[in-house]
């Protein structure tokens, strides 16, 4: 209630109890939603990336991930919240929230360009050199996600790949080809596959393409 009546006013007693503990990572969180109503986008970017890098419980990682994917598209600032997450995502293997949160990043940034890359205009030709981009600079976030339990990070990861056409993503998808037992997958790596694969290496494993 004393958000709604004076917004301000609870941002200050938000600051006062982080001043006092730091820690209070749902304090932080609230202060940040807060601070996005009161058009402050940096001030809710800072707060969001503070419980994304510190707080231990994964749900409050991943609403604040969430939240600061919305935030980013808004503001057309997406590739710096992917550069704050590639580095916990490649180094906190014990923590695959920050894995997920990159992935979700990632999807983010390749909607818009997928549909567009598909003309043959110059817009599209655009569209598709800067999805490229992108997954070439979350490239290790996108071959971990091949191989994750989590069907929707496959799917995810596929697509972007396939769309993106990043020749260096060939051996893996190519490798999924061979190794899935999932037959629907094998067959969406094999058409990523095809679109990224050079002639030579996509040749030398005509068996498994075969296969599948």
């Amino acid at each position: 209630a004393q958000r709604r009546q004076d917004p301000n006013g609870a941002s200050a007693h938000y600051r006062r109890a982080l001043a006092l503990d730091p820690r209070l990572y749902e304090v932080a969180l609230q202060l940040a939603e807060l601070r996005a109503q009161l058009s402050d986008p940096a001030g809710a970017d800072a707060l969001y990336a503070t419980v994304i890098a510190d707080a231990p419980d994964d749900d409050l990682v991943e609403r604040a991930a969430r939240a600061s994917i919305e935030l980013s598209i808004a503001r057309g600032a997406p590739v710096a919240l992917l550069d704050r997450l590639l580095p916990l995502a490649l180094s906190r293997f014990d923590r695959p929230v920050y894995g997920r949160a990159a992935l979700d990043v990632l999807d983010a940034m390749a909607a818009g360009l997928v549909a567009r890359a598909a003309g043959t205009d110059e817009d599209a030709a655009t569209a598709r050199r800067t999805l490229h981009d992108v997954a070439a600079r979350g490239l290790p976030v996108l071959l971990r996600a091949l191989t994750s339990s989590d069907p929707r990070e496959r799917v995810t990861a596929l697509s972007i790949l396939g769309s993106a056409r990043v020749e260096a993503a060939a051996p893996a998808l190519l490798s999924l080809v061979e190794s899935s037992s999932e037959a629907p997958l094998r067959h969406r790596a094999l058409e990523a596959a095809v679109e990224v694969a050079p002639a030579s290496l996509a040749e030398s494993r005509s068996a498994a393409l075969a296969r599948s």
